[in-house]
């Protein structure tokens, strides 16, 4: 008979240590990280990442600790690295972690562990966030001015497939002078196929766009063969560059008529 209760304690043991682990894996679990930031950085560049930490013991008057650093096939140069590992504890949930982007193009990742504490209690869980490493396509829109008065703040929008892709300023622009904007525009990737591009120049800088009088130009579309950056970089130039020499002359004159 004894021998008999020998395995039904085991099993009741057993059975009692199963809330226990339970326990802890849900103290883990209960702690999210969230990640914003870019996607991709330009070669060499810096981007600010915002980091908050949520649940845990620290949401009863605890504290917050984030440990960061990145990881890649070269990530010399780059910041902050294993070696010289990010590292805050503080009473705020939101952290803001400062990356810099290595010289070479790569996929590079974002490791995170956050951990919530009060007193002995804590949990702790990681995240991570990929960013792509990339050259920039640098887009360049050459602006004529074939008026007798300077354009100053003349601003300039590249928008790819509907969706800005960034802004560029031209601070002045002289009487029968040319001026350029350019943007280095970061993507981690241009799927193959067909895009449509259109530019916005506000030629008075007053901070909007007049369809009417021929603000914005919708050029056409380009083809991305295998999806890669790089390949649109000449195209993009020499396209903005033609239309843009043609189409101006013709807005400042419908401008100077409406006024």
């Amino acid at each position: 008979m004894r021998r008999s209760l020998v395995p039904v304690m085991i099993i009741l043991m057993l059975l009692s240590s199963v809330p226990i682990l339970q326990h802890a894996e849900a103290q883990d679990s209960e702690v999210r990280v969230f990640i914003v930031g870019p996607e991709a950085l330009g070669l060499g560049k810096k981007a600010v990442y915002t980091v908050t930490v949520v649940g845990g013991p620290a949401e009863d008057g605890g504290k917050w600790e984030v440990k960061a650093h990145v990881s890649g096939p070269n990530i010399t140069e780059a910041s902050p690295t294993g070696a010289d590992i990010y590292m805050e504890t503080q009473d705020s949930n939101v952290f803001q972690i400062e990356v810099k982007a290595p010289p070479i193009a790569q996929h590079m990742v974002l490791n995170i562990e956050a951990a919530s504490h009060k007193g002995a209690e804590q949990a702790r869980t990681n995240e991570t966030y990929d960013i792509y490493v990339v050259h920039p396509i640098n887009l360049r829109a050459t602006v004529s001015n074939p008026s007798n008065s300077t354009l100053k703040n003349v601003l300039v929008d590249f928008i790819v497939d509907g969706e800005l892709v960034g802004t560029a300023s031209i601070e002045e622009i002289s009487p029968y002078g040319e001026g350029t904007a350019r943007l280095g525009w970061i993507t981690k990737s241009v799927s193959p196929g067909r895009h449509s591009l259109t530019i916005e120049i506000d030629l008075d800088g007053d901070g909007e766009i007049d369809e009417r009088i021929g603000e914005t130009f919708l050029i056409g579309s380009f083809y991305s063969p295998r999806g890669d950056p790089g390949i649109l970089v000449i195209a993009l130039i020499v396209v903005l560059v033609l239309i843009i020499l043609f189409l101006l002359p013709s807005t400042l004159r419908k401008k100077k008529k409406r006024r």
